[in-house]
């Protein structure tokens, strides 16, 4: 065991010595450089093999904090946007990913080729295979970019997030890690509050221009940026992304306390429902407003099958909806103009006035419009390679593109996976051997409802932030609900090599907080 973690370590960091090296001589990086990257790559290395867990929480803060304000823009590929930028994140994750198979094979571990999984995920696969392989095959058969198949890649890469969660939920147990992704996803709300009030400092005209440095850094580093104040952004680039991530936080926060669950931080968790509030009012994202909408719905679905969620559920819809009111009433005086007008037109598009009474919201109906007739003149088998790269459109509604790209069978796949996970989230509420389990289970659901409501005007499954919350979730779900033994298919074995201790497989031991 131990002469395996030695060669595991040196082979790693050998590794990625030699290739940070490579990568300093192609981009004429300095000596500096190449020492801070190759001490911070080492000791990302030694963290994935010691402490596993530790590093999976670190990767996927990073992911849902500050993705995009991580990029390095050092790729030039061809298409609209900010394309060819290799984030932190990825580097981070490519390092967890290597180390985690690498140590499974020189551990010999059991590998597990399962048909036996939870229904939910055959139901899942036809639109994962899809979002990975289309644009692929559309490359290959077509006269389009190689950079256009990245996308395919990318839904894979957020996919490893399900499987990372659940294999350290398998190993140290679901409760340790819902736990642990409860306190990330809480902790990255408050950091995003507290830069969100120095960008309303700024666009009240309490702050200097150098306090948001970093939102000027991102503007001159990429091609194309989202900063409208008053409208605020977090540390995200885009309001509608803050918007989506408070939406879902406060989902989760709600569904904690439907469960009744002690998740043991209940400072921390008021502050996550403060910094969620926060973010959904100041972003005037639309989006989020559909997104929650359509969780509440399906809540409500849900509810009809669960008596003790039903009545406390509409208990707590009461309590909330006099208490967004009153909040709103209050608030309203001091909201800037633009938030305001932002709101009162996104209420008139849904009370008689309809797409007209919105100037954004008539010119996204326009170029949905066109996009159809583009699709059924040019593209009738759909343009395989996505949407917005093939058309150069900036459509953001994820069921335009779907179609746009896969033909409506394709869209119909993307549902298929929206109803599956709901599924599985109402699973895991059901059968969950704790309250802390359970509301990981509703909370599944609500994100659900997020990215189907926002998804109308806003391409959220594409969103790397949004689409890890999304997959920590089903993963985390899926353990919950495979622990109980609901399943179907069979499960086979691969031994890799042969080990003595068999609890030692996959990760080393870990002190379990």
């Amino acid at each position: 065991m131990v002469a395996n973690e030695a060669r595991l370590t040196g082979s790693a960091l050998s590794g990625i010595i030699i290739l940070l090296f490579c990568m300093s001589i192609i981009l004429g990086f300095g000596l500096g450089i190449f020492a801070a990257a190759t001490t911070l790559g080492v000791a990302w290395l030694v963290l994935c093999i010691y402490r596993p867990l530790l590093a999976f929480s670190i990767l996927f803060l990073v992911f849902v904090l500050a993705y995009a304000r991580l990029g390095l823009p050092l790729v030039s590929v061809e298409g609209p946007g900010n394309r060819g930028v290799i984030a932190l994140g990825d580097l981070m994750w490519l390092g967890f990913t290597l180390t985690w198979v690498s140590k499974s094979f020189m551990h010999g571990t059991t590998i597990r080729l399962r048909t036996a999984y939870p229904v939910e995920i055959w139901f899942m696969l036809p639109f994962i295979l899809m979002s990975t392989f289309l644009p692929i095959v559309g490359v290959l058969a077509g006269d389009w970019p190689y950079s256009y198949a990245i996308p395919g890649l990318r839904t894979l890469q957020w996919c490893s997030f399900a499987i990372m969660v659940y294999f350290l939920a398998q190993r140290y147990s679901t409760h340790v890690v819902v736990k642990r992704v409860i306190g990330v996803v809480l902790l990255v709300a408050i950091v995003h509050m507290a830069y969100g009030l120095v960008q309303l400092g700024y666009s009240l005209g309490l702050l200097d221009r150098v306090w948001i440095i970093l939102d000027d850094v991102f503007t001159m580093l990429h091609k194309q940026s989202w900063f409208y104040y008053p409208r605020l952004t977090g540390l995200y680039v885009n309001p509608n992304s803050y918007g989506m991530s408070s939406a879902m936080v406060f989902l989760l926060v709600l569904a904690i306390y439907l469960a009744r669950a002690d998740v043991g931080r209940r400072a921390l968790l008021g502050m996550g429902l403060a910094a969620a509030l926060f973010g959904l009012l100041l972003t005037a994202s639309r989006s989020a407003y559909l997104g929650i909408t359509v969780a509440f719905l399906i809540w409500m679905i849900i509810g009809l099958s669960s008596k003790r969620l039903a009545v406390r559920g509409l208990v707590q819809s009461v309590k909330l909806f006099f208490a967004a009111a009153l909040g709103l009433v209050v608030l309203w005086p001091v909201l800037p103009e633009v938030l305001r007008g932002r709101l009162m037109r996104f209420l008139e598009v849904f009370t008689g006035g309809g797409a007209a009474m919105d100037r954004n919201a008539q010119a996204r109906v326009e170029e949905w419009q066109w996009l159809w007739e583009l699709y059924v003149s040019d593209y009738p088998l759909g343009t395989w390679v996505p949407a917005s790269y093939a058309t150069g459109s900036g459509v953001d509604s994820f069921y335009v593109l779907t179609v746009i790209q896969g033909t409506p069978i394709f869209t119909l796949c993307w549902l298929i996976f929206l109803g599956a996970s709901v599924s599985l989230g109402w699973g895991a509420w059901r059968r969950a051997e704790s309250r802390q389990n359970a509301a990981i289970g509703l909370a599944l659901a609500g994100f659900v409802g997020v990215m189907a409501g926002g998804g109308l005007a806003l391409s959220a499954m594409l969103e790397p932030q949004l689409a890890v919350l999304l997959w920590v979730l089903i993963g985390v779900s899926l353990a919950v609900v495979d622990e109980r033994g609901r399943c179907w298919g069979k499960e086979f074995y691969y031994t890799t090599c042969y080990q003595e201790k068999a609890h030692d497989s996959l990760f080393m031991d870990e002190k379990l907080t």
